[in-house]
């Protein structure tokens, strides 16, 4: 008697629910491009590009910031130089405080000579895959400045006839701003 309640419920449920939707049918999108309207006066259109510069220069503080952190995640990730470190610091510890206290002295020096040899290594290994790491985050990061660089190209070409000094100006100093982080990416002393 239960599922029999539960199912007249569920069918009452679902029968009202289909109702609500053949009362109230979606709207049609709408159909077509949003226009653009283009600014009519030199200072409208100053004022437009200069927005569209603000845009695109935080677009490109936040790709910055955003690699910040991913790299600050790699070296903060398991497997860092410092747990490396700590590894090494313990183990070491170990072997000294036999030494101290006269136990295998010998056999002691020896385990400690072979933990420097396998920790240089572990780190090496470590710097090797943060700078693999670093390097596709560079490309990831490039690829994304293009697509800024892209976005701007089109922002330039709405206002390539412009013959006010200070649109020329912006346009000129994007330019800069542009190319100037490309090439910062492309340095790998500089992105890191």
């Amino acid at each position: 008697m239960k599922k029999m309640k539960t199912f007249v419920a569920l069918a009452l449920l679902a029968s009202l629910s289909f109702g609500s939707v053949l009362a109230n049918p979606m709207p049609d999108p709408p159909v077509g491009r949003a226009k653009t309207t283009e600014p009519t006066s030199e200072a409208a259109a100053v004022a437009a590009l200069r927005t569209a510069v603000d845009y695109h220069k935080g677009n490109v503080a936040r790709l910055w910031e955003q690699y910040e952190v991913a790299k600050a995640r790699i070296r903060n990730s398991s497997g860092n130089h410092a747990s490396i470190e700590a590894d090494k610091a313990f183990f070491i510890g170990l072997y000294q405080e036999d030494i101290k206290n006269g136990v295998r002295v010998a056999e002691a020096e020896r385990a400690i000579a072979e933990l420097e040899i396998r920790y240089a290594k572990e780190h090496a290994k470590r710097t090797a895959y943060e700078a693999e790491q670093f390097a596709q985050l560079r490309t990831h990061l490039k690829t994304a400045l293009q697509k800024e660089v892209k976005a701007f190209t089109k922002t330039k070409r709405r206002y390539a006839k412009a013959t006010e000094t200070e649109i020329v100006l912006l346009i000129d100093e994007m330019d800069r701003y542009f190319a100037d982080a490309v090439q910062r990416v492309d340095n790998p002393a500089d992105a890191q």
